[in-house]
């Protein structure tokens, strides 16, 4: 019986007035409509089955309505949902019923479709990554030297910054929730995987078409830069300067190329943790 209320509650939003009609009143004895029923009588037992009873045609009759929005189509629909309202106003503010409001659905049409809100901040997470990817190699020419490759690289996506900053404090405010939040893990980890891949593919591949020999591994490369940007990235967030910014993202440029060609030793000099 809990999963046909789960289901029920799931679709009301897709019901409408149509819809609603599919499931009949209970019908008591002594009530107007109680000639329409041959009840026998009335009781706790004869309650419950009458109530199930109901419950049961109703489905049978309902079923067709759901057919207009099917789980498949509603998820993108959720994600966008929980983007747009987490965007605006945060992580925090980004729970089941406030996304389901954001939409205008029920609650339980949330956890019908990702089973839990860390499932759906995990899809959220997902989308953004591919959004992110999706520019990083839009962004990457596919003509032109090494220097040239990296250096227009970079500032295709600092771009992104400049134009999108509410994407990137969502995507950075989501690493750090999924920090504290154990399912989130995998998440998060992939996020870091996939891009940490892909650019390591574009620095490849760039060396490769250009002859440029690598002092480093493609992926420690890529390591870098992602990690000096990354940083960029939160004090853009945090204390915007732009022209300390492009200061230190030429700077990130250049450490980087002379990390790729060797001019840039990081055995040279020792850490040591004190």
């Amino acid at each position: 019986m809990a999963a046909e209320m789960t289901l029920l509650a799931a679709g009301f939003d897709h019901v409408g007035q149509e819809g609603m009609a599919a499931f009949p009143p209970i019908t008591r004895p002594g009530d107007r409509r109680s000639h329409q029923t041959k009840s026998p009588r009335y009781s706790p037992r004869n309650r419950t089955t009458i109530w199930s009873s109901n419950l049961i045609g109703g489905l049978s009759r309902y079923s067709r309505f759901m057919a207009h929005v099917s789980a498949a189509e509603r998820r993108p629909q959720l994600i966008k949902a929980a983007i747009d309202l987490m965007t605006r106003e945060g992580v925090a503010a980004g729970s089941t019923r406030a996304i389901a409001a954001e939409l205008g659905v029920a609650q339980a049409t949330v956890h019908y479709t990702f089973g839990t809100k860390e499932g759906l901040y995990r899809a959220v997470m997902e989308k953004l990554t591919a959004e992110l990817i999706s520019q990083v190699e839009q962004a990457t020419p596919e003509e032109g030297g090494f220097e040239e490759t990296i250096g227009t690289l970079a500032a295709a996506l600092w771009q992104t910054v400049r134009e999108q900053p509410a994407s990137h404090q969502l995507l950075t405010e989501l690493m750090m929730f999924a920090l504290r939040t154990p399912s989130l893990a995998e998440a998060r980890q992939g996020h870091y995987r996939d891009v940490i891949e892909v650019a390591a593919r574009i620095v490849a591949e760039a060396a490769e078409r250009t002859g440029q020999a690598l002092a480093q591994p493609a992926e420690t490369i890529a390591r870098y830069f992602l990690a000096g940007f990354d940083g960029l990235v939160m004090q853009h967030l945090s204390l915007p300067d732009e022209e300390a910014e492009q200061i230190c993202l030429r700077a990130l440029v250049s450490a980087l190329l002379a990390l790729a060609d060797g001019r840039l030793d990081p055995t040279a000099t020792p850490v040591t943790a004190g």
